[in-house]
């Protein structure tokens, strides 16, 4: 399918259905004549009245750029339910490269104090109804994944004031009266359910482009089983539409003057390397760990290296960095006493919601805060939560051994490595497909790796080529 080579876009908006992503198209082309305020409604227009609108040919459907007062603007209709979105998202990194991707469009309201017409941005996306729990992982965790996903900090800042912030949910079926009561057990941070968002967002976090959904409520997941709609589509649509544009003209405003490169948001999490430590990460699980039992210690026996990677950490901090010391101290001496314990990442993030209150970061809208969420954990430990839980010395959900039923580490590791070698020959990139059409070879077909043993094993495939070529550097450096 044909796309201009010199189609450049700013960011792309997508929406599950027609009438979700008519108005962010309505305001996008109304822009150069007329402000966008609350007060604004959206009046449709026939189509030949929009002279800023260029048709995208798209094997999903309908898209269209608008030209807008701060470039082009891709939006497009994903269609309804997970694999659309993903497929659609994946078609689309391959022709552009956009500095951000909101989802638009409505949501069903999962928590008991979400009323209809409510904006809910989400901060964090989850599998509504993945369930691995037999092999250790949390409700919503999709194996070698993080517990959820993040949305974008830079994006979440600039979401309107009005908005309100927190998990969302999504699947393939309807939260019901019948199941949503589990549901809200499973998951008790969840405002909204859709079917999109956290397909989005999975994609998203893989490719490292910033991600946001900006949803509206128009119906209630309430225990009446009342009608689907509460709200007129159109209306909670269009609610949405104008949250979702004042964001991208903050986001234009913020980096006016700053070009965006693929390479500042491919991999941000070299961001998160730098400033979580191991050690400090470690300390954050004992810290968290000592809260939640209520203990205490001596803080001044801890290593010298701790003391300082905490003390660094609450730099800014409200909390007393002794008082913190002596938790992690006390945490650390009720591990000793018993092997057989262990601290779940539902545990450890409800736990650093209050610990997050504390530093003063009651809006979440994406601010660090010391000890970082538990997705930030398991990226940092190869992409498993057992991983980090090892590391301190908590004992780990029983399940069979992830990734490993054949291979060795030192398997995993050199083959990623002769793959780098053999692209780099070849003058190619070292992308996942290329991968598994490589292990097809029948000279390595059952000999090496998958390529979903290596996501598996590793969180995701450019982690496993970070780790590789870490690897190889260090390898250069010795000789």
């Amino acid at each position: 399918m044909a796309i201009p080579r010199n189609l450049k876009i700013r960011g792309i908006v997508i929406a599950a259905q027609d009438a979700e992503i008519t108005p962010v198209i309505h305001i996008l082309a109304s822009l150069p004549r007329k402000n966008i305020d609350d007060s604004t409604t959206c009046i449709p227009l026939p189509r030949k009245d929009y002279t800023t609108l260029s048709p995208v040919p798209s094997p999903f459907g309908e898209a269209v750029t608008v030209e807008t007062p701060w470039g082009k603007i891709l939006c497009i209709r994903t269609g309804i339910g997970l694999v659309n979105t993903a497929g659609l998202i994946g078609w689309l990194t391959t022709v552009f490269t956009p500095q951000f991707i909101i989802s638009a469009g409505t949501a069903g309201g999962l928590s008991s104090d979400v009323a209809v017409g409510d904006i809910i941005v989400g901060n964090e996306y989850a599998y509504g109804r993945a369930d691995a729990t037999a092999f250790g992982y949390e409700p919503g965790q999709v194996p070698g994944n993080p517990v959820t996903f993040p949305a974008s900090p830079e994006l979440l800042e600039l979401t309107p004031d009005y908005t309100r912030t927190g998990t969302i949910l999504s699947s393939d079926a309807f939260v019901t009266a019948k199941n949503v009561g589990e549901t809200r057990a499973l998951f008790p941070a969840a405002l909204a359910t859709d079917m999109e968002s956290a397909a989005a967002a999975h994609i998203c976090y893989q490719l490292g482009i910033p991600f946001v959904s900006i949803r509206c409520i128009s119906d209630l997941c309430s225990p009446d089983g009342a009608e689907v709609y509460h709200m007129e589509l159109a209306s909670a649509s269009e609610l949405s539409a104008k949250a979702v544009v004042k964001t991208i003209s903050a986001w234009a405003q913020k980096y006016r003057d700053k070009k965006v490169e693929k390479k500042e948001h491919s991999r941000p999490r070299h961001g998160m390397r730098q400033r979580f430590t191991e050690e400090s990460l470690q300390a954050g699980l004992l810290y968290v760990y000592g809260r939640v039992n209520n203990v205490t210690g001596d803080g001044t026996k801890l290593s010298h290296t701790t003391i300082k990677k905490v003390r660094e950490q609450l730099v800014d901090s409200v909390l007393d960095a002794q008082t913190v010391l002596n938790v992690i101290q006390g945490g650390k001496e009720l591990l000793a006493k018993h092997d057989d314990v262990t601290l779940t990442a539902k545990v450890y993030d409800e736990e650093r919601s209050k610990i997050a209150a504390a530093f003063g970061d009651v809006s979440g809208r994406g601010k660090l805060h010391w000890p970082p969420t538990s997705q930030t954990v398991i990226k940092r430990f190869n992409g498993y939560w057992n991983n980090a839980l090892e590391s301190v010395g908590f004992a780990t959900q029983s399940g069979r051994r992830r990734g490993m039923l054949k291979f060795t580490e030192e398997d995993y590791l050199d083959t990623v490595k002769e793959y780098i070698l053999h692209c780099d020959n070849l003058h190619v990139n070292t992308s996942y497909n290329g991968y598994v059409e490589w292990v097809r070879d029948e000279s390595r077909a059952g000999k090496v790796p998958s390529g979903p043993s290596i996501r598996q094993r590793y969180g995701s495939w450019l982690n496993a080529l970070d780790i590789a070529m870490e690897n190889m550097q260090a390898e250069a450096s010795a000789k």
